[in-house]
């Protein structure tokens, strides 16, 4: 496999693993960040997964494989490689079915005065309703497991694809060049 696969895959798997564990992190009690903080990781991170699955959308489109190649290429990866994109996977889905699962009635919340204060989204028209600091501290670690999460998770399947078609144009150039010494060998013998 060439290099520029294994370093676009690191970098997504990296930011991946960086996201995911600090999504996992909201869970504790007092460990979210400011909202501005949050924002400004999650723009990084997105900065990185946006141009990654460009790259490997069009990757993708020029190597024409379909899944059972792409599972088949995944399973020619190392152990190791394999379990870490696996752990991985299963990280982002099992945060991303907190986020989908977390109660979105209450959103935007904001601290005026010393007050907490969110939008009350159960009916409509939504309207600014005060509530209690663990209400507050509720939404912004739900806020920021859903910031952290999502591209955590693109940049996890971001990073097994870049891997899968890494591994694909390895055996493609080795096929080609076995055809070559094939039809060299053939030339001699003639």
């Amino acid at each position: 496999m060439r290099r520029n696969y294994k370093v676009r895959a690191g970098i997504g798997a990296g930011t991946s693993t960086v996201l995911l564990t600090l999504a996992a992190l909201t869970f504790v009690p007092g460990a979210s960040m400011s909202k501005d903080a949050a924002a400004g990781v999650m723009v990084l991170g997105l900065l990185v997964a946006v141009p990654l699955m460009i790259v490997g959308l069009v990757q993708g489109a020029l190597a024409k494989a379909d899944k059972s190649t792409m599972w088949l290429a995944v399973r020619c990866l190392p152990g190791r490689v394999q379990a870490g994109l696996a752990v991985l996977g299963v990280a982002g889905a099992v945060l991303g079915g907190t986020v989908m699962g977390s109660p979105a009635d209450l959103a935007e919340p904001q601290i005026r005065n010393g007050l907490y204060y969110a939008e009350d989204r159960s009916e409509r028209p939504w309207k600014r309703i005060e509530i209690s600091c663990s209400q507050y501290e509720t939404i912004v670690r739900s806020d920021q497991r859903a910031m952290f999460t999502i591209p955590g998770a693109m940049l996890a399947i971001t990073a097994c694809l870049t891997l899968a078609y890494g591994e694909l144009s390895r055996a493609d150039a080795a096929a080609a060049q076995a055809h070559q010494a094939g039809s060299a060998g053939a030339s001699l013998r003639l």
